[in-house]
């Protein structure tokens, strides 16, 4: 999997050398492409589909990803009372993919995960960045809200707190335990939105890797933090 990801950067420098008058030329920035393109041709391999135990995984890191975008929209929003109409659009399509993700992740992770985000996953934090949440999707808008910024911090600090402690549980399901296999668990994770048909809408590889890194590096800290999220062996 490292391949398309070196050419994918290898693009991006020579593009932004080319860009910026570098000693890059047009030709030999074609061949980088057609070689970007030959590496991402070749996820298509069905040997390399992704089972539904990595498909819910890399879902619940899209919705964390996306909460926390949320967090630091809405955050400025209580501060300041308001927030541009550009960065409300954004707010709304970050709200809408974290509901998305976050369904995703409901409707395919094992059933040991599932139970694990059910008993984590809940109280007063939750319940209050769910109904802030829920109340800014149905009126688009942060008027009338009356969300304290420093309460909204306290709360969505907690609920991504809770909801790292469940990827780090989801983690340790897609394969052996987290620390002894840890590379072999970012191999099996690491895969480049364009394999699959619904992932070509996600933000960046970036993103995956960012994600997929964190949890597998903040496994047994998750579990040492909360004492809920047991890294329980899975069947």
């Amino acid at each position: 999997m490292a391949g398309p990801l070196h050419e994918l950067q290898e693009e991006n420098a020579q593009s932004i050398a080319y860009l910026g008058g570098v000693q890059v030329n047009q030709p030999r920035l074609e061949l980088q492409y057609s070689r970007t393109d030959a590496a991402a041709e070749r996820l298509n391999d069905p040997e390399l589909a992704l089972n539904q135990e990595v498909q819910s995984h890399l879902s619940l890191l899209n919705s964390t990803d996306a909460l926390a975008n949320v967090r630091t929209s809405l955050g400025r929003g209580f501060t300041n009372g308001w927030l541009p109409a550009g960065d409300l659009g954004w707010l709304y399509d970050q709200l809408a993919r974290y509901s998305t993700s976050l369904f995703l992740f409901e409707r395919d992770a094992p059933a040991e995960v599932l139970a694990a985000f059910r008993e984590n996953y809940q109280g007063p934090d939750v319940n209050f960045v769910r109904t802030v949440i829920g109340t800014v999707q149905e009126k688009r808008s942060l008027t009338g809200l009356n969300v304290e910024a420093e309460a909204w911090k306290q709360h969505s600090d907690q609920a991504m707190a809770k909801l790292d402690d469940v990827e780090a549980i989801s983690i340790a399901c897609t394969g052996r335990p987290p620390m002894p296999n840890r590379r072999d668990a970012e191999s099996r994770l690491f895969i480049v939105p364009r394999s699959s048909g619904w992932y070509p809408q996600w933000p960046s590889v970036a993103f995956i890797m960012r994600g997929i890194r964190r949890t597998v590096a903040r496994s047994p800290e998750a579990a040492a933090r909360s004492p809920k999220a047991t890294l329980r062996p899975c069947r």
